[in-house]
């Protein structure tokens, strides 16, 4: 009896505290692919940009600390599937049929949408026309992209990281490379041999990047109003500011 009593005290106490050996993390793992400047990328070693700002943020208000997991865009949905991301921040933009394993926070960045194919000063691409049935680099695991691109009869040709299109793009792999709108200026400054073409595309109501939970994520609602919170405090606004008006 007494060894019944103390075991289910021991136990009631363990409930309280959350589980038996079971400490709440101080820590928020964010999955990202940084070699998409401005929003994600190396500089001197380290991480920077919109979205890793953002990530720090969010993090701060809920009272933990962030550590970046740096990998290819395609393996970051499956990183965040087995629990070794707790939240994901790299220029996701929502779909339904990401929708269908995953929660979407709501949007914290949104502009014109459009897409910029970069391309050779030797080899132009100068409209839509001229897409067809030329070579073209999309990062692995975009989804919205590839299918505009497949609409203009381009042959696509998937590419785990944008740096390694660009690469392909100067051997003459490829004849382009698709990128966001606002990125097209910043890859031919580093690449004085690329120009760009800008496609603007229609605005719907998946439109924006969105910051990627698992899915019925508790995280969900928390991540939703430190956004609103940022929106609101003018901390968004400072960042778009800061990072759409400087090329690494």
């Amino acid at each position: 009896m007494y060894f019944l009593k103390y075991f289910f005290s021991f136990l009631g106490l363990c409930i309280l505290a959350g589980g038996c050996g079971k400490k709440a993390s101080h820590t928020l793992y964010c999955a990202t692919s940084a070699d998409y400047p401005p929003f994600e990328y190396e500089k001197d070693g380290k991480l920077t940009g919109f979205d890793i700002e953002l990530a720090e943020k969010i993090a701060s208000l809920l009272g933990k600390k962030v550590v970046f997991k740096n990998m290819a865009f395609s393996g970051i949905l499956p990183a965040l599937s087995s629990d070794q991301a707790d939240y994901c921040v790299s220029a996701f933009g929502k779909t339904e049929e990401r929708a269908k394993n995953f929660d979407f926070s709501k949007p914290y960045y949104q502009d014109t949408p459009s897409y910029a194919v970069l391309f050779r000063k030797d080899n132009p691409i100068k409209s839509k026309k001229d897409l067809e049935h030329r070579k073209i680099a999309v990062q692995l695991g975009t989804v919205e992209m590839p299918r505009w691109m497949e609409a203009q009869r381009a042959e696509l040709v998937y590419i785990d990281l944008v740096t390694q299109s660009i690469e392909s793009l100067k051997n003459g792999v490829v004849d382009g490379v698709m990128v966001e709108g606002c990125q097209g200026a910043i890859f031919c400054k580093e690449n004085p041999n690329l120009e760009y073409i800008t496609f603007k595309i229609p605005a719907t109501a998946n439109s924006g990047y969105r910051v990627v939970l698992k899915k019925d994520s508790p995280l969900t609602e928390q991540v939703n109003n430190a956004i609103a919170e940022l929106r609101r405090n003018g901390f968004l606004d400072e960042l778009q500011k800061k990072w759409m008006s400087i090329t690494p």
